[in-house]
């Protein structure tokens, strides 16, 4: 292993240029970030040529079970605040995937997805289903069950850690 201070060239990717960090790369959480880094940049790619990123897809997502959802609920769900889901929303419409509607109340519009969305909806479900087969192409079945037993336990336990605030 050729080592630089606490940088090191991992000799099982040699000639790569991956670079690991020595001290840390045992760490459970540091795996799990490079393991997602991994999944978003394969996701990215599957799903670029439509014009989705994973945040605009994950807004579809909403969008296509919560049909007439309003924004202040779709920036609830996708985590940001009114004035992005407001700028996410824009995005979508310019991609022609929603369209806005009379919402529940004379205030509010509702958020639809257009044929063009439910057509982009369709196909990041498939891009999901396809990440999925990749994560696990080096895994057995029993692996696989075991694997998200345990991923599915590290999220609850990382949870609990976060009601005790």
């Amino acid at each position: 292993m050729s080592i630089k201070g606490d940088l090191c060239l991992d000799p099982a990717d040699s000639g790569t240029g991956v670079l690991s960090f020595s001290k840390i790369e045992a760490r459970l959480g540091y795996q799990l970030h490079r393991a997602d880094l991994l999944h978003m940049d394969v996701l990215h790619a599957l799903i670029s040529p439509t014009g989705l990123t994973p945040a605009r897809a994950t807004a579809i997502i909403w969008i296509h079970d919560n049909p007439g959802t309003g924004q202040s609920d779709l920036a609830r769900a996708i985590g940001v605040n009114r004035a992005s889901a407001m700028e996410m929303a824009v995005l979508l419409e310019t991609l022609g995937a929603i369209e806005r509607r009379p919402g529940r109340d004379r205030r509010t519009q509702g958020l639809w997805l257009t044929g063009e969305g439910v057509r982009l909806h369709d196909h990041f479900i498939a891009a999901t289903l396809e990440l999925d087969r990749l994560i696990a192409a080096d895994l057995t079945p029993a692996e696989r069950e075991t694997f998200d037993g345990l991923l599915r336990r590290v999220r609850a336990s990382m949870t609990r850690h976060l009601d005790l605030d």
